[in-house]
């Protein structure tokens, strides 16, 4: 399977004080991300075909974070639904500083343009989207990425297309309406 450079850069563009995109060779297992609270749920538009999967450790700033990666393609579409455990020190941050170590790190690297952006909350999460315009060489990229904090965890939903435009279509449109966060069920033992 070939993969697109632009899925690396899409995640790894979420960084902040939280990632610095430095992986391991091990992969976690399940049990890395028993710690989790909560669970993204989501639609993926039906003409989007499932195109890979991937677990990893990132290094950060705090320490060691789970990745868990669920990526869907459709022509040159993409979206990327990311699931990451935050190591506890990075929540000694406030919402607000996480967010802006983010668009201050975005921006500060020269290829990225912040189109729009702007904080919500979904389910009793704190979430911010960003729209940018991503460039390298001459390839031009444009990404609604949608982030939230669900402590331990942060999801990243992405969306990446090289037509703007397609950030105003329904497939776009319609995953961010269907995204929403729910407490797990307490396990029983």
């Amino acid at each position: 399977m070939k993969v697109n450079p632009w899925l690396g850069i899409v995640v790894c563009v979420w960084g902040a004080s939280i990632v610095v995109a430095l992986c391991d060779e091990e992969k976690p297992s399940d049990e890395a991300f028993s710690r989790s609270t909560c669970d993204l749920s989501f639609q993926i538009p039906q003409s989007f075909n499932r195109s890979g999967d991937s677990r990893k450790y990132q290094q950060t700033e705090t320490g060691k974070a789970a990745c868990r990666d669920r990526i869907w393609k459709r022509g040159s579409d993409f979206i990327v639904i990311r699931q990451m455990v935050i190591p506890d020190p990075a929540w000694d941050k406030t919402p607000a500083e996480m967010f802006a170590d983010e668009r201050n790190r975005m921006v500060g690297g020269g290829s990225v343009r912040i189109i729009a952006e702007h904080d919500y909350e979904r389910d009793g999460c704190l979430a911010h989207s960003f729209v940018v315009e991503f460039r390298k060489e001459n390839t031009l990229s444009f990404q609604r990425m949608d982030c939230f904090l669900a402590k331990p965890d942060l999801y990243v939903v992405v969306y990446m297309s090289p037509n703007e435009a397609a950030l105003q279509e329904a497939a776009c449109q319609t995953l961010f309406k269907s995204l929403s966060i729910r407490a797990r069920s307490p396990t029983r033992t």
